[in-house]
C-alpha cells in the first residue's frame, strides 16, 4: 500500500488529523471534522506534516542532575551510547513520537537532556549542550535540575519552564543557585 500524497492536519495541536482521500474535494474533508476541531484543518503533503508533527515534541536542551542521568540510562537499553570528543551521549530507545527522543547528554561534570531526532549525531547533541552553556545561568541550571527532580508542584500542575518565571523567581534562583 502506497503512503497518502496529502493528510488533513491541525495547525493547533499540529497533529494529523486524516488522510485527505484524494476522490474527496478538500473542503468537504475538512468540513466533516471541523466540528471536532474547529477552523485550525489545512490539507498538507504527507511529509510536511510529520515533519511538523514531530517538531512539536522537540525541545531546548535543559540541565538534569546525575541521578536523573544514571536513572534514564539504566531504564532501558540505549541507543548510540558515545563517549568521545569530550562529551557523553546516548538516545533513549523508545520514542516520544515519531522519531523524537530523549537525548542525554553528559559533559564537564554536567548532565542535560533534550527531546530530538534519534538520529542526530553525538557531535550534533554536544554542539546543542555547548550553545545552552553559553546562555544559561547558574540559577536557570540550578532550576532545570530541581525541575528534573520535582516536576509537579505540591497541587499536583506541573512546574514551569525558567522562561515562564517571573522576574522574582528568577532572581531568587540566581542568588541561590542551588537545587532545592
Amino acid at each position: 500500500m502506497n503512503s497518502p500524497a496529502n493528510v488533513i492536519f491541525c495547525t493547533a495541536t499540529s497533529r494529523i488529523i486524516d488522510y485527505a482521500n484524494p476522490n474527496q474535494g478538500t473542503e468537504e474533508q475538512i468540513a466533516r471534522l471541523a466540528g471536532e476541531y474547529g477552523d485550525h484543518l489545512e490539507v498538507l503533503p504527507a511529509k510536511e506534516a510529520m515533519e511538523r508533527f514531530e517538531a512539536s515534541f522537540k525541545t531546548p536542551v535543559v540541565s538534569i542532575s546525575a541521578e536523573h542521568y544514571d536513572d534514564a540510562l539504566n531504564c532501558l537499553p540505549p541507543v548510540a551510547w558515545i563517549r568521545r570528543a569530550g562529551g557523553e551521549s546516548f538516545k533513549m530507545s523508545e520514542r516520544m513520537a515519531g522519531c523524537v527522543t530523549a537525548i542525554h547528554v553528559a559533559m564537564a561534570d554536567k548532565y542535560f537532556r533534550f527531546y530530538d531526532d534519534i538520529r542526530l549525531l553525538h557531535e550534533d547533541c554536544l554542539k546543542r549542550v555547548r550553545d545552552y552553556l553559553t546562555t544559561a545561568t547558574p540559577g536557570q541550571m540550578a532550576y532545570e535540575i530541581d525541575v528534573a527532580n520535582t516536576p509537579n508542584y505540591r497541587d499536583g500542575k506541573p512546574r514551569v519552564a525558567w522562561a515562564a518565571l517571573g522576574q522574582v523567581e528568577r532572581s531568587t534562583w540566581e542568588r541561590n543557585p542551588t537545587p532545592r
